[in-house]
């Protein structure tokens, strides 16, 4: 009973396979691929007992051994329904010792699964890599069936920008092409100018949409006003959830007319709830869209605190007591550096 990597090749059929079971899409290898262009190495493992697999996980990699650094985002995943076997658990830490790993960090949505992952002797409740980390929480928009029933548990506010925005007549453009995030990226560039903010790299949200397309997880919607893009979000799906990846608004080009934001996001429930989504994850209550979000009267969920396993103490010792003391004050100027 082992860990074994699985083949680049194979990775098609792994997101076709995760689908049948209650994967988050953060384990998806459509979701981690795109990471290689954000300085990671995304690593896939699938534990067998010698009749079947019995678990899977993706772990994104940074770092060279024996400094190496593993984030396990929402994982491992049991295959079968029946749990994570404890022994897989402590197998997965004896495989990141030996491929030379400090530490493996997890985060999950079930705090019973980090209590298994927490029981491991090395084990410790602690986030030892603050530079790239999993949600504290998330707003949660539980979908209906009947359209009128869900419109029902917005605030009314929302349903009346929708009607306000249908009647304006945007064309909403649906798909998963390159050209069509081509096309809205300019809108992300001059928000995240405006706001004085990043998103992630062009050329990773152009993989995610190619890795997504063969199983249709990935959506870009742009809202057209008199043939000019003026508003665009991307979806990223799994099973149950539909998340909301990215957005921008391009309030120049909105000029007086009345918001699509709402009408799409609508739209986009809609959409997913018909491919199996009965969850639309709408991110963090932080900043200022909060105001917004707060619209479609989302469900708060809190998530459990990362739990850390230890692979290498003497390593993980010089990694809290140097590298964490000198990265983390100097972390917002190297961000400037790198995007630079």
């Amino acid at each position: 009973m082992s860990w074994r990597p699985i083949p680049r090749a194979d990775l098609p059929a792994w997101n076709q396979r995760l689908f049948s079971t209650d994967a988050s899409l953060f384990q998806y290898p459509f979701w981690a691929e795109p990471f290689r262009k954000m300085h990671f190495q995304p690593r896939y493992l699938a534990y067998h007992d010698g009749a079947s697999d019995r678990a899977y996980v993706s772990v994104l990699s940074i770092g060279v051994p024996p400094f190496r650094v593993g984030l396990v985002l929402r994982g491992p995943v049991s295959l079968d329904g029946n749990g994570i076997p404890q022994e897989a658990l402590a197998a997965l830490g004896h495989w990141a010792r030996f491929h030379g790993f400090a530490f493996l960090r997890f985060s999950h949505s079930s705090a019973e699964a980090l209590e298994r992952i927490a029981a491991l002797p090395s084990a410790r409740r602690e986030n030892p890599f603050p530079f790239y980390c999993d949600l504290e929480e998330e707003l949660i928009v539980e979908q209906r069936a009947d359209d009128t029933e869900m419109l029902g548990t917005f605030q009314p506010i929302a349903r009346r920008e929708i009607h306000k925005a249908e009647g304006v007549g945007y064309e909403i453009r649906v798909g998963d092409s390159e050209e069509l995030f081509r096309e809205a990226w300019p809108l992300f560039c001059r928000l995240a100018e405006r706001k004085g903010m990043r998103y992630r790299p062009f050329a990773s949200y152009l993989e995610l949409l190619r890795h997504g397309r063969p199983v249709h997880a990935v959506q870009v919607y742009v809202a057209y006003l008199k043939g000019r893009p003026v508003e665009a979000i991307l979806i990223a799906r799994d099973r149950h959830v539909a998340l909301h990846v990215s957005g921008a608004l391009d309030l120049d080009a909105l000029g007086d007319a009345e918001s699509p934001s709402c009408l799409v996001h609508w739209q986009a429930m809609r959409d997913c709830y018909r491919m199996g989504q009965t969850r639309y994850n709408m991110g963090t209550s932080s900043g200022a869209v909060y105001q917004f979000k707060r619209k479609f009267r989302p469900e708060v969920i809190k998530l459990p605190p990362d739990v850390t396993v230890v692979t290498n103490r003497l390593l993980f010792m010089i990694w809290r007591t140097l590298v964490l003391r000198l990265a983390v004050p100097a972390w917002p100027r190297i961000r400037r550096l790198v995007a630079r």
